[in-house]
C-alpha cells in the first residue's frame, strides 16, 4: 500500500538532483514510513483490550520491509551512480546501526511472536521491540535526510518526535530530582528522610515509570518495593538507597543519551 511521506522529506526529495540518488532515497524513505505505519498499529493493536489478532501478521509485515530496507541502505552505492565521501560515510554508518538494531529485534521478541506466539502474553516486550524499531528507523531517515539537507530536524519530519523529546526531557529531569532525594536521604539516614525519599519514590513510580523504556520498569518496581518493606531500618534502608542511587545514575545516564535529545 502507498504510504505518504512527510512534506519535509518531500522537499528534501525535490532538491536532490540525481535522479538515481533521488530514485533510492524515495525507496528508503518510503520502506521507513511504512514500518513505521505498521509499528504504530501494532502498539494501537495491544494497547486494546482482547485485540491483537492481527499482529502476528504485521510483525511478519514489518520484518520483511526491514530487511528489504537494510539491503537498500547496504547496497546504496550500487544504485547511485555518483556518491561523495560524505554521503558513503553516512550510508556505512546508517546501515551499521540500522544492522545492529535488526538483529537486537529480530533475533529476540519480533522473531518469536511472528512465527504465531501469543502476542497479548507477551505485549510489553513486542512494545519494547517494536519501540527499537521506531528510534532506530527515526534517527535513520533523520541522518539521511539531513546528507542532502542539514536544516531538517526530527521534529521537522515525524509528529510525535517533539512529544517524544519533550517526555524525555521530563524524565532526565525528573531522574535527577529522585537521585538529589535520594543522596540527601543517605546522608540524613532518618526515619523522618526514609519517608521522604519513599514518598519521592511512590510519585515517580505512579507519575513517571512509564516513560523508562519498558526492560527498565521491573528493576526499578523491585527497587522500590524494597524500599517500601525496608524504610523503617535506618541500616537496611541505607544500604539500598546507596544501590538505588547507583541504579539511578545509570538510568539518568541512557537517558540523557537518547537520540530525540540530540536533535532540536
Amino acid at each position: 500500500a502507498e504510504v505518504a511521506l512527510p512534506a519535509r522529506l518531500a522537499l528534501v526529495l525535490e532538491g536532490i538532483g540525481a535522479e538515481d540518488a533521488r530514485r533510492l532515497m524515495r525507496d528508503i524513505f518510503t520502506h521507513s514510513a511504512r514500518v513505521l505505519t505498521n509499528v504504530r498499529r501494532i502498539r494501537l493493536e495491544l494497547e486494546q483490550e482482547g485485540a491483537g489478532r492481527s499482529v502476528p501478521a504485521l510483525l511478519r509485515e514489518v520484518s520483511a520491509e526491514s530487511r528489504l530496507l537494510l539491503t537498500l541502505v547496504e547496497t546504496a552505492e550500487l544504485r547511485v551512480e555518483r556518491v561523495t565521501d560524505a554521503q558513503r560515510d553516512t550510508f556505512d554508518s546508517v546501515a551499521f546501526a540500522m544492522g545492529h538494531e535488526m538483529r537486537r529485534v529480530f533475533a529476540g521478541e519480533l522473531t518469536r511472536n511472528a512465527a504465531g506466539g501469543r502476542p497479548r502474553a507477551t505485549a510489553g516486550l513486542v512494545i519494547r521491540a517494536c519501540g527499537l524499531v521506531e528510534n532506530c528507523l527515526q534517527q535513520s531517515v533523520i541522518t539521511l535526510a539531513q546528507e542532502f539537507d542539514p536544516a531538517v530536524t526530527g521534529v521537522d519530519i515525524f509528529e510525535d518526535y517533539r512529544e517524544r523529546r519533550e517526555s524525555s526531557l521530563a524524565l532526565r529531569a525528573e531522574l535527577g530530582a529522585l537521585a538529589e532525594s535520594v543522596e540527601a536521604g543517605a546522608r540524613e539516614q532518618s526515619l523522618l528522610a526514609n519517608v521522604s525519599v519513599l514518598r519521592h519514590v511512590r510519585r515517580f513510580r505512579y507519575e513517571h515509570m512509564h516513560l523508562l523504556m519498558y526492560r527498565d520498569w521491573e528493576e526499578f518496581e523491585r527497587f522500590a518495593d524494597a524500599l517500601e518493606q525496608n524504610y523503617e531500618s535506618v541500616e537496611a534502608f541505607a544500604r539500598l538507597l546507596h544501590a538505588f542511587s547507583c541504579y539511578l545514575t545509570t538510568l539518568h545516564g541512557q537517558v540523557s543519551l537518547r537520540s530525540v535529545l540530540k536533535d532540536g
